[in-house]
């Protein structure tokens, strides 16, 4: 449904707002609302719409809003965090990266421009075609003659960079860039987590969708069990 997912145009601008998102939300179709216990359906109504109007005696409410926006599915939700919900569903091994990849770069002024430096230059039609192309060809999509291999290194660099300079350190001494080291050799080999699962569906798995889901079930690392 692409009128509630993928991604949103307004957020690339220079002017983006909150404002922008509410307005987004409030033109996306509706899904339910919940009255005493009982889902009512409101497929197909903008909230906008159902604001204004109300629906069989129903008049919005802060409830209803607040599950309507959990209904949102864009790459990355505005809630009362940045959901990014494209790199959800980690193997155990590189589930850390994700908050390091993140603090790195937004928590992190220099790191948080130079990531968007990356990628500013971009036109929404680029954004879009890099978008819906990395879906399958993964890390070799290229945009303007530079492949998100070679960008996917030097985001990684930013991030590391940016919490060398945190450097916030366990007991051991050690800053959070371990957290990075796992991705940062994958990337380094040309590597992200769906190359291992379509090697393995086209090998020892063959092609077998009961594999794929047992292979791919969450489970703790050996060490943790």
């Amino acid at each position: 449904d692409r009128r509630r997912s993928g991604l949103l145009p307004f957020v690339f601008s220079d002017q983006a707002s909150f404002e922008d998102y509410v307005e987004y939300a409030l033109n996306v179709p509706m899904y339910f609302i919940v009255r005493h216990g009982q889902w009512i359906d409101m497929t197909g109504i903008p909230f906008r719409r159902y604001l204004a109007e109300g629906h069989h005696g129903n008049r919005a409410t802060m409830e209803d809003w607040i599950q309507h926006l959990t209904t949102l599915f864009p790459e990355v939700r505005l809630k009362k965090y940045l959901e990014i919900r494209c790199i959800d569903q980690q193997p155990a091994e590189l589930m850390l990266a994700v908050p390091a990849l993140c603090k790195g770069i937004f928590y992190e002024n220099d790191s948080l421009w130079a990531a968007w430096d990356l990628v500013k230059k971009w036109s929404w039609e680029e954004r879009v075609s890099s978008y819906f192309d990395s879906h399958s060809q993964a890390l070799g999509t290229r945009v303007r003659g530079i492949s998100l291999l070679d960008l996917a290194k030097e985001l990684v660099m930013i991030a590391w960079e940016g919490l060398e300079r945190h450097n916030q350190c366990n007991a051991a001494g050690k800053n959070e860039t371990i957290y990075l080291e796992r991705l940062r050799e994958e990337i380094w080999r040309g590597q992200c987590p769906a190359y291992n699962i379509v090697e393995k569906w086209m090998g020892e798995w063959n092609y077998d969708a009961k594999r794929l889901i047992e292979g791919t079930a969450y489970r703790l690392p050996e060490e943790e069990r």
